[in-house]
C-alpha cells in the first residue's frame, strides 16, 4: 500500500517494527516557534485568533474563547511556556 507521507521505522515495545510519520517543524504545523520569554497568555490568545477561530464553527470558538479566558488565563496566563511542567 503505497502513502504519500514518507514514514521511518520506529521500535516498538515489544520489539516489533511499527512506522510513524516523520515529525513536522513547527512553523509547518501553525505552532508558534517557542522562546523562553512567550507566556501561556500569549500563546493562548495567538492560538485562539490565528488557528482556532479559522479551524472551529463560531459557537466552538465562543466556547473555546470562554474557558480560557474565564478559567486558564488567570491562573496561568503569566506563567512562561518554557516553565510549565506536568506536575
Amino acid at each position: 500500500m503505497q502513502t504519500t507521507q514518507p514514514k521511518r521505522l520506529l521500535p516498538s515495545l515489544l520489539g516489533e517494527r511499527a512506522y510513524a510519520p516523520r515529525p513536522r517543524s513547527d512553523v509547518a504545523e501553525g505552532r508558534p516557534v517557542m522562546n523562553d520569554r512567550l507566556t501561556v497568555a500569549e500563546y493562548l490568545n495567538r492560538w485562539l485568533y490565528e488557528v482556532a477561530k479559522q479551524r472551529t464553527r463560531p459557537m466552538t470558538w465562543r466556547g473555546y474563547e470562554h474557558l480560557v479566558r474565564l478559567h486558564i488565563l488567570p491562573t496561568l496566563g503569566r506563567v512562561r511556556l518554557a516553565k510549565l511542567t506536568p506536575q
